[in-house]
């Protein structure tokens, strides 16, 4: 089990230049078992060829950023597509090197070796009405109702995340920066302690390795588990991360069962009040989805969500509304000189697309942003190669929004279920629980549209859509005499 994503991207990578460069011959690819153990395998991929070769001098300038062996290979042969830069960059994300065997006028091969973890069960295709809750894969019980600290500058990334933590009993806090993690946890108490921390690294106001060095230098907070969330997984920055006094790395985008064995490693098991899902999180995997679309792999996003439809569709949308001109954006970054901004914004949008399983967005990032890091230059078509699987992307959610309209246009509440949902409503949002929103919907099919209440509840449900729990709270008193 490894990255297929990037390993794909790689091999293709090598692949195709093999073939660009090889005008008779071969083009093979081979893999080697060079250990197994009962947990993990490694394994050496290669790419041969019996193409044209590349001299020493050209082999010293191979993988700087997008360059080519000569300007006479440019006109004869075209570019290298991804950039060896980039699969140099990937393949050590993956714990991997790249080595280069070859011989002018005779070929090359490109290798490298990967040790690859050994799944204990063959993995299912999961059934979309079936998707098997996590306790059922992994015994969670230990661990249910441990109070989780999530910390993302992205409510979309929270969403995700909060969402399996969830169905896995767990109690969940939500910060948007490493100042307000670092506050949240200052503001704890022996009752409200919290048992581990999930942190990005790349945020604003605050990064994820600051916060953990302030938290660090707390001893009450001396054992407490922090672990990395973020697609950065070079060897460097595991380093960083280690520096800072993180546990742990959990990679993006996020794999429930790699995040529920590192949260079973990490907390310490005991006894605690469990929450249990309300049935709202039960009726949401209904909803029938096809497979895949143009540009989104349905059934990865359903896995990322724990099989929760309905959100992945509200996800799919946020995604849409608030990146609809980042390439723009990027672009206008990049235009002016800002290219750490730009690698910043590129690395932001991949880790949300991966994470929702829009993996053509999120292989156009990744490149935007790896090109930029290797060295500063990117490929003139990079960005409108962007843009136009953001396009793609917005043509195959709005093909998905008549399945969320359906499911939204059910019977209105009854009188007694509008007074339950109320007081749903009113706990969730002391707990700071993203569901609040959900709740806050449904209340308001039973509420009619003409009405203040109505106009009140509204400015609710957008105050929790950007997970602003006080406001919302704020604009909720009193309003339950209105409502009932």
């Amino acid at each position: 089990m490894g990255d297929t994503l990037r390993l794909s991207q790689v091999l293709t990578n090598f692949i195709s230049n093999a073939i660009k460069f090889t005008e008779q011959g071969e083009v093979r690819l081979s893999l080697r078992l060079l250990n197994k153990t009962h947990r993990s395998a490694t394994v050496n991929f290669a790419v041969s060829d019996t193409g044209i070769g590349i001299s020493e001098e050209q082999q010293e300038q191979l993988f700087e950023a997008f360059s080519q062996a000569d300007n006479t290979i440019t006109r004869q042969y075209g570019g290298t597509g991804l950039g060896l830069a980039i699969a140099r960059q990937l393949t050590r994300m993956m714990g991997g090197e790249i080595k280069l065997e070859t011989k002018p006028g005779k070929g090359s091969t490109f290798s490298f070796s990967l040790t690859l973890d050994i799944s204990d069960e063959p993995v299912p295709i999961a059934d979309r009405e079936t998707v098997k809750a996590p306790e059922e894969e992994l015994d969670l019980a230990p661990i249910q109702g441990a109070r989780i600290l999530l910390v993302d500058d992205s409510d979309i990334n929270l969403q995700v995340a909060g969402e399996l933590l969830r169905q896995a009993r767990l109690q969940v806090d939500l910060a948007h920066d490493g100042r307000e993690a670092v506050a949240m946890l200052n503001e704890s108490t022996s009752e409200t302690a919290y048992d581990c921390v999930l942190m990005d690294v790349q945020m604003p106001v605050m990064d994820g390795y600051t916060a953990t060095e302030q938290i660090r230098a707390q001893e009450r907070f001396k054992n407490l588990p922090v672990l990395a969330m973020t697609a950065n997984a070079m060897p460097q920055d595991r380093a960083r991360a280690k520096e800072a006094g993180m546990n742990d790395h959990i990679p993006k985008p996020i794999e429930p069962q790699d995040l529920y064995r590192k949260l079973l490693t990490w907390i310490e098991p005991a006894e605690r009040d469990v929450v249990v899902p309300s049935s709202g999180e039960v009726e949401a995997s209904a909803i029938k989805l096809p497979d895949a679309l143009p540009g989104i792999e349905l059934r990865e996003g359903m896995v990322r969500v724990g099989g929760n439809a309905k959100l992945l569709l509200k996800l799919l949308q946020d995604l849409r509304r608030e990146y609809a001109g980042v390439a723009r954006d990027i672009q206008g970054k990049l235009d002016t000189g800002r290219l750490d901004e730009a690698a910043q914004l590129a690395h932001k949008l991949r880790g949300i697309a991966n994470n929702l399983g829009a993996t053509d967005v999120g292989l156009r990032a990744e490149q935007i942003e790896l090109g930029l890091k290797s060295g500063g230059v990117i490929p003139a078509d990079s960005v409108p190669a962007l843009g136009a699987a953001l396009v793609t992307l917005a043509s195959s959610i709005d093909q998905l929004e008549p399945v969320l309209a359906a499911e939204s246009d059910g019977e209105q509440p009854a009188a007694e279920d509008i007074q339950s949902l109320l007081r749903d409503l009113q706990q969730a949002i002391t707990e700071s629980n993203p569901e609040a929103s959900d709740l806050a919907e449904r209340l308001l099919q039973g509420v009619g549209e003409d009405s203040v209440t109505y106009q009140h509840l509204v400015e609710v449900r957008n105050c929790l859509d950007c997970y602003n729990f006080a406001d919302a709270g704020a604009r909720l008193e009193g309003l339950e005499e209105q409502i009932v």
